[in-house]
């Protein structure tokens, strides 16, 4: 019988719609892949690792001070898919060591000097912050055994911990484990990320360079000569930077043979006499100093030139017009001419034997004795002070300093004196070789002055005034956000990171000043620097000001580039007026103020439109008042940006002294120095209030002129600061200074003395950090009153404000 097809195409039918059903069904049920996990850092491939951490099955971690733990994280990864997650929980303090070995060695066939690793280890403050490193160990093909070490800071975020080697390895070599050495005091959890393992032959090429930098006044190179295309600096201003400024010419000098091989230079104006004798030995010359017929004898000693060969041996003496010229073995010639009252002492030699100069130190032989002084504001750095000599005998006092040009130097680095150098000890100037090249020639400049005047002795000008130094004095902070720039680094993670554009030392190590933060050669400013500027974000944003923080924190031997492929490599000069040039161009292509950081400001002055200095070692470095480096050498040419924090105005064991009483030293040393320009930071917006009012008229006038007298009060009378050094009455930092615009101030800098004085014929007392500001627009005061009440006025056209003393 004949079947009815209804029924098969109905059982057709409904397999048709059951699978499409399901397929319907599965494909609702599916879901898409999870994404990718957001990174905030994504780095593009840089060569062929020679570890990535995607397999890292058959690994093992393991500490016999703790429980270690690997894994494979995607979350923190930066270069591959996944990084390496090192978990570590001591058992005890500690230190401890954690190694990581891979299933199989890493094998190594040809050189390499470079080694990178990639971690992130934040401790989360549960640790120290110091002694930790990680440690890669190897075996060469003789059985020799390797370890590399890589000490690192922890910290958030990724760093790139690099190595330069230049060993003698047998090769093959097999990489075969990795260490991670954790201090004694590490707590809880600690987890380590690792990334991207590199070992490689670093790759040099040319250094191109389009504009060539050329210093005035016979100050660039020796090998420096002026080509197409090279661009004139306005700086120095003169041909002797740095050297003393007498006050006036009128000097009459005379350079005579008196002995056999001694020579006397000899200056003389109307009230002082100074007499410099040379007597030639077979080495360096001595120096005996006499001021108006009182024999000081050899204060200047010790002085050192350090050669690689035979020590300088005396030949030959001649005199050509006012200059004494010795000639020495190796090559080397001393000049020596008379300055005022200076004597500039010039080496010279073509010989690359020479390897640095230590310029000695200061000591009297009795009745006088050698004391050193500390300058507030002629600083290298923060910690180091460049300086002076006080030679005292009773009542008789004279000053004497030995300044070097640093802009004439060829050195490369310079240091501070040691612990255990005699009298009052200077510092030395080096010449490391070049990193693939020589070490440069020898050629130094140095001023030595004795003079009974105090400012006689002080260094001169060594830029002219920074561009916008003006509208700086319109700036107050912290008031103003600032735009930061990166103009002299390069970061790993940076997009335009080349190892090429590094600044190098005299190993060839990449010059880093903070961490994952490297100097780039100078050579780049330009073309690197500049490139990262946007004055249209600066516009945009209504900032007043810019700042390059750090750079002025240091003396200009922490940027030098010793790679030999660089014009000017291993001199800091070189390095220091590319500097120079790219701050001053980078304020003009923002068009606003650019600022820099206290520390060097003596050298960066006029670089900076604006400096903003602090001390953190305390209130004593700038007490008692001796502002004459920051009146003569710096707010010519940088506005002064303040005085640092409040709370550094304390002296030694003053714990208990009110932020009142801190806030009045701070305003009244910050009028002596002329650095108005920042608002000290304190709690009591009153304070913060008055502050602004009395600042803020002071600074315009700070930045717009200059002091040209300054005298201290001796409890009776006016008188120089050389006097009130001699019978010790600077001590009180009483000051009284006037402005070449006409403003005339008194400062009361005593601890605990008020001062009473005659101005205009009326008396007026100022109590301890009291002031009073006579100006042709306005009158600004902080003095006592009769029943004890210190008030704080202002009066000026259209304004007028007191304020009382807070209980």
């Amino acid at each position: 019988m004949k079947r009815h097809p209804y029924p098969v195409r109905a059982a057709l039918m409904a397999v048709l719609l059951f699978s499409g059903g399901c397929r319907i069904f599965f494909r609702r049920a599916e879901r898409p892949p999870p994404p990718p996990p957001e990174r905030a850092l994504r780095l593009p491939p840089r060569g062929a690792p020679l570890t990535g951490f995607e397999q890292i099955a058959g690994w093992s971690v393991s500490s016999a001070t703790g429980r270690a733990r690997l894994d494979k994280d995607q979350a923190e990864a930066i270069w591959g898919e996944y990084a390496g997650w090192v978990r570590f929980t001591p058992r005890q303090s500690g230190p401890h060591q954690v190694e990581i070995r891979p299933r199989d060695s890493w094998r190594v066939n040809s050189p390499f000097n470079i080694i990178t690793l990639w971690v992130q280890h934040d401790t989360n403050g549960s640790a120290p912050r110091e002694g930790y490193e990680i440690v890669l160990h190897g075996t060469g093909a003789r059985g020799t055994a390797y370890s590399w070490h890589f000490p690192y800071p922890p910290g958030e975020g990724w760093q790139m911990l690099h190595l330069r080697v230049e060993g003698e390895e047998v090769w093959p070599l097999e990489l075969t484990h990795l260490t991670w050495q954790l201090p004694e005091g590490v707590t809880g959890q600690q987890s380590l990320f690792l990334e991207q393992l590199q070992v490689y032959q670093e790759s040099v090429s040319r250094i191109p360079r389009e504009i060539q930098f050329i210093r005035p006044h016979d100050y660039a190179p020796a090998f420096a000569p002026r080509r197409p295309g090279s661009v004139l600096l306005d700086f120095p201003p003169r041909s002797y930077a740095f050297r003393p400024e007498p006050p006036s010419d009128r000097h009459v000098h005379s350079l005579q043979l008196v002995a056999e091989e001694t020579f006397a230079f000899r200056s003389e104006s109307r009230d002082t006499v100074i007499e410099y004798r040379l007597i030639l030995r077979e080495n360096l010359p001595e120096i005996f100093v006499s001021v108006n017929d009182v024999d000081l004898g050899r204060i200047w000693r010790g002085v050192k030139i350090h050669s690689k060969g035979d020590l300088p041996v005396f030949r030959l003496s001649r005199i050509e017009d006012d200059t004494l010229i010795l000639q020495y073995a190796e090559g080397l010639r001393f000049t020596v001419s008379l300055h005022g009252r200076t004597l500039a002492l010039e080496a010279h030699s073509l010989n690359e034997t020479f390897t640095g100069v230590d310029f000695g130190h200061f000591l009297a032989d009795p009745p006088f004795s050698a004391e050193g002084l500390e300058i507030p504001f002629m600083r290298l750095a923060e910690s180091f002070h460049w300086p002076v000599a006080m030679l005292r005998n009773g009542e008789s006092l004279y000053f004497a300093s030995v300044i070097p040009d640093w802009w004439f130097s060829m050195a490369g680095e310079g240091f501070p004196p040691g612990p255990d150098a005699p009298g009052v000890p200077m510092g030395s100037l080096l010449y490391p070789a070049r990193w693939k090249g020589s070490r440069n020639v020898f050629r130094e400049r140095v001023y030595f002055t004795v003079s009974p005047v105090f400012e006689e002795i002080l260094p001169g000008p060594a830029a002219p005034p920074a561009h916008l130094r003006a509208e700086a004095g319109r700036l107050f902070l912290p008031s103003e956000e600032a735009a930061t720039l990166r103009l002299i680094h390069l970061r790993p993670t940076d997009p335009d990171w080349r190892e090429d554009d590094l600044a190098r030392d005299p190993d060839g190590n990449w010059r880093g000043y903070a961490p994952q933060r490297f100097f780039m050669k100078s050579a780049r400013f330009f073309d690197l620097g500049l490139s990262r500027l946007d004055p249209g974000a600066v516009a945009r944003e209504g900032q007043t000001h810019a700042r390059a923080p750090w750079l002025s924190r240091f003396p200009p031997w922490r940027f030098t580039d010793f790679d030999a492929r660089v014009l000017g490599a291993g001199t800091f000069a070189q390095t220091w007026a590319e500097l120079g040039a790219l701050l001053q161009q980078s304020a003009a292509e923002l068009g606003v103020p650019l600022l820099g950081d206290g520390g060097s400001e003596w050298l960066y002055s006029g670089l900076f439109s604006g400096l903003i200095p602090t001390f953190a070692q305390g209130f004593e470095h700038l007490h008692p008042f001796l502002p004459h480096m920051a009146h003569r050498n710096i707010s010519p040419y940088s506005a002064l940006m303040g005085m640092g924090d409040t709370d550094t105005f304390r002296l030694p064991g003053e714990e208990a002294v009110s932020e009142n009483e801190l806030f009045w030293r701070q305003i009244a040393t910050q009028i002596a120095y002329t650095a108005a320009g920042r608002i000290p930071e304190v709690s009591d917006p009153d304070l913060l209030d008055l502050a602004r009012n009395i600042l803020e008229p002071l600074h315009e006038r700070f930045t717009q002129t200059r002091v040209i007298r300054l005298l201290y009060y001796n409890g009776t009378r006016l008188q120089s600061v050389s006097e009130a050094m001699a019978d010790d009455s600077f001590q009180n930092s009483q000051l009284y200074f006037r402005l070449e615009s006409g403003e005339e101030l008194w400062v009361n800098g005593s601890l605990n003395t008020d001062w009473t004085l005659q101005i205009q014929g009326e008396t007026h007392t100022l109590p301890p950090f009291g002031f009073y500001v006579l100006s042709p627009e306005f009158l600004l005061k902080r003095v006592r009153q009769e029943n004890d009440l210190i008030y704080t006025r202002f009066q000026g056209a259209g304004a007028s404000w007191r304020v009382d003393d807070l209980p």
